[in-house]
């Protein structure tokens, strides 16, 4: 069940996204600045059509493509060390809050360290998972990100995230 709604949470963001998208939201959120629509192309098919773009500088942002290839998408989402009302030089200690958040909702083997990724990074990979949907949770200095996709693999999304570290 849990499988499910992470899954149609996900479907629902780029959902709203799309109608974002429609109502002429800006295409140039700091989060689309991290990976190139090519980058996506690569593992979600041409062409990858930008769904959502949203935020500023000072607050988290979303960016979110649809590909070319039957249920592939991505969305990659940047929190800025200022967001969220966290103070200056806490950033790391509540990313590591939300990460052990995220390690007691997961069976073992679930939720794993992605190393040398960036200051520290962590995969979402569900045993069940028919949809193919992966999370890539990162945090390199006082920002982090998060990559979700749907229907590209767990190494494909761990390949955006590194592209995504790289912009940081």
């Amino acid at each position: 069940m849990r499988k499910i709604l992470l899954h149609t949470a996900f479907m629902t963001l780029l959902s709203v996204g799309s109608q974002a998208a429609d109502r002429g939201t800006p295409l140039e959120s700091p989060a689309c600045k991290l990976v190139t629509q090519h980058q996506i192309e690569t593992y979600t098919g041409t062409p990858a059509a930008l769904k959502e773009s949203r935020g500023s500088e000072d607050e988290a942002s979303v960016c979110s493509w649809v590909g070319s290839n039957e249920d592939a998408a991505v969305s990659v989402m940047l929190f800025p060390g200022s967001s969220h009302g966290i103070p200056k030089g806490a950033e790391r200690s509540y990313f590591d809050q939300m990460i052990e958040g995220e390690k007691r909702k997961y069976e073992a083997g679930e939720f794993v360290a992605v190393p040398e990724l960036a200051d520290d990074a962590w995969a979402l990979d569900l045993a069940d998972n028919p949809t193919q949907y992966f999370a890539v949770y990162l945090i390199k200095g006082e920002d982090n990100v998060t990559i979700v996709s749907n229907g590209i693999g767990l190494e494909a999304t761990v390949a955006i995230a590194r592209e995504a570290a790289s912009q940081m």
